[in-house]
């Protein structure tokens, strides 16, 4: 009787270096990087705050009479224009061109910045002068 339903398993049964799916980053490194990208943008309000804070009392101070900002209305003022102007943000990519828009030759540079030249057919093509 021929038993091909039995399972064998390969030699090396241990797992790939670095955990059993190394194709995922562990938790403890997920909960470290949330960790330093709080502690980073903590850093960075602190740096922004003071710096509005400064750039206030030595020039609008002087010139208008106003009152230094404490840092919380420091910090308040970068919300508050961010809110109003705008900026630091990711912008929405242009819209597409309407379909009677003429198509851009195939040597034009990719949108990867690099030029890659004529396709073949184009360079097997005679120039029609």
């Amino acid at each position: 009787m021929n038993d091909t339903s039995t399972y064998d398993p390969p030699e090396n049964t241990s797992p790939p270096e670095g955990g059993c799916r190394p194709d995922r980053p562990k938790i403890g490194r997920i909960v470290g990087w949330v960790i330093h990208g709080l502690l980073l943008a903590c850093v960075f309000s602190l740096i922004f705050g003071l710096l509005v804070k400064w750039l206030w009392s030595v020039t609008l101070t002087p010139l208008f009479a106003l009152p230094t900002p404490t840092y919380w209305q420091a910090v308040g003022m970068i919300i508050l224009s961010r809110l109003l102007l705008g900026g630091f943000g990711h912008h929405k990519p242009p819209p597409p061109p309407p379909p009677w828009h003429p198509k851009p030759p195939p040597w034009h540079p990719k949108p990867d910045g690099c030029f890659h030249g004529p396709s073949s057919e184009h360079r097997e093509k005679p120039q029609a002068e």
